[in-house]
């Protein structure tokens, strides 16, 4: 799984590992894990996350 948290300059940490963590809950424990965080100006006040999944069976 591939994860990609973008948002405004106000985004915070904390929010980057919220977002990942929600994730890994809904994934198989063993699952590989790759995510970044991103910031775009245009976001500012918004979070969005990204997933890509493969493999799933």
């Amino acid at each position: 799984y591939s994860i990609n948290i973008t948002g405004g300059g106000d985004m915070t940490l904390f929010e980057v590992d919220a977002a990942a963590n929600r994730v890994r809950e809904e994934v198989d424990e063993n699952a590989n894990i790759i995510f970044g965080a991103t910031f775009d100006q245009a976001m500012e006040g918004r979070v969005r996350a990204s997933v890509l999944a493969t493999g799933i069976e």
